[in-house]
């Protein structure tokens, strides 16, 4: 416990950097943490030694001096159990840590209907929307910046929902939840969406303010419009609002992966705007980023520049499974290694209780190799059981999580071989030592009396 305490101390702040926790450490060792270890240690302690304990007190004296004492089959099933189950979690772990590193995997390199390298968005606080016209025509006059628009919510972060949103052919009856939001200009263009039919909003059709949409595919499912061309110039009313719809967009997730792209209205309300978002140049993105902190400064002094890139904004969405993942990991190595200890002590009562076997075996002629897979082959069956016997509690447990994620990737069954031959491949390497070492014993000291 002393060991382990130390080892707790040393790691802690990698710990925290893993968790994504801030913890203070004297808020860790406190009294009551010291007498929960060592209720620990006492409750470990006992438990540890009084199996031995109470086994060897009911040996006859006369057997034990006589050396005829052997563990029963009792006694060899519970060892046989227990590896089994060590290693069984060792098993659940190694296909946790596959599904969850791929499922993160999968989110992060999936299309999300636009482009969202090179673009930031920037938030709009107090006086600053006041000030975004001027903003985006300073940004505008830049080479550097590539497009310039604004949004009502944050990027990716969509959660204003209409329940009352309506439409020509709508059954009053019906329930709906839209998700709806007020843009710029030039927002599917700086965002990089694309159209399914359609137009977006133009500058010179001045009744698209405050009374045109734009609705992305599943809005249009929502509908019961089967093409999105038909949708066009269909009425529309949300948030107080009707007009007809001038556009679809090619569904494009503003939520994270976890939810289904949902019905979306977007309408042009320049007096709505609270986010920025620009498309900087490629290859050129500290000098775009200079030049935009120039232009902000300039039209809003005395306010902080604070800006943030669609992509790393993306990847925090999906950190938490990310550490999830990682912490999942560390466990399945621990839960390995654990495992191994076990299953090397098991191996090595086993070889010290058949050293005369062994020795006779040798004798008539068998070869260490022989031996050694004599010796090996019975524990790397119980390894494969435990596979065996970890895979359907592993298929449940990872698809309820997966259940979690609307989209995801299709797992193949490899996952569950593989974790199986890492299993086995630490079991082999294991057993494989001290079935080697009791092989290569001379049979004149296996066969000794004393």
């Amino acid at each position: 416990m002393l060991t382990a305490a130390l080892f707790f101390i040393t790691l802690f702040p990698a710990f925290q950097q893993v968790s994504g926790k801030e913890i203070r450490l004297e808020a860790v060792l406190s009294w009551r943490f010291g007498l929960g270890l060592l209720a620990i240690v006492l409750l470990t302690g006992f438990l540890a030694g009084s199996y031995p304990a109470f086994l060897l007190s009911g040996l006859h004296p006369v057997k034990t001096l006589k050396a005829q004492w052997r563990a029963g089959a009792r006694s060899a099933a519970f060892r046989r159990s227990l590896v089994v189950f060590q290693f069984a979690l060792s098993a659940l772990l190694l296909v946790g840590t596959g599904v969850i590193s791929c499922q993160v995997n999968y989110m992060r390199t999936m299309k999300v209907g636009y482009e969202k390298n090179h673009l930031v968005y920037l938030p709009l606080r107090t006086d600053a929307a006041k000030t975004y016209p001027e903003l985006k025509n300073e940004l505008l006059g830049e080479t550097l910046v590539l497009g310039a628009t604004a949004s009502f919510q944050p990027p990716m972060n969509n959660t204003m929902r209409e329940s009352g949103a309506t439409w020509e052919g709508k059954d009053p009856e019906v329930q709906t939840h839209v998700f709806y939001d007020d843009v710029d200009y030039d927002y599917p263009e700086t965002m990089g969406l694309e159209f399914a039919a359609g137009r977006s909003f133009s500058r010179e059709r001045g009744s698209d303010l405050g009374g045109a949409f734009l609705v992305n595919e599943r809005m249009v499912k929502l509908m019961n419009i089967t093409s999105p061309s038909e949708a066009l110039g269909k009425s529309v009313t949300c948030w107080g609002e009707t007009g007809p719809v001038v556009g679809v967009l090619k569904d494009y997730h503003f939520l994270s992966a976890r939810s289904a792209i949902e019905p979306q209205v977007i309408s042009l309300g320049q007096d709505k705007l609270h986010y920025a978002v620009l498309r900087l140049r490629a290859g050129q993105i500290q000098a775009s980023l200079d030049r935009v902190k120039a232009a902000w400064a300039k039209v809003n002094p005395g306010h902080p520049f604070e800006y943030h890139f669609f992509d790393e904004a993306f990847d925090l969405m999906y950190r938490a499974d990310e550490r999830l993942g990682t912490m999942v990991k560390y466990f399945a190595a621990m839960g390995i290694l654990v495992a191994c200890l076990g299953l090397f002590g098991l191996a090595a009562f086993t070889a010290a209780q058949r050293t005369k076997e062994i020795g006779i075996r040798k004798v008539l002629g068998a070869s260490t190799p022989s031996i050694a897979i004599l010796l090996g082959r019975e524990f790397l069956v119980w390894v494969a059981v435990a596979n065996v016997l970890a895979w359907p509690v592993a298929y449940l447990v990872m698809g309820g999580w997966l259940k979690n994620f609307a989209y995801r990737p299709s797992f193949g069954w490899w996952l569950f071989p593989v974790a199986a031959v890492g299993s086995l491949a630490m079991a082999l390497v294991t057993v494989g030592y001290q079935a080697l070492r009791a092989a290569l014993v001379n049979p004149v000291e296996s066969l000794k009396y004393e």
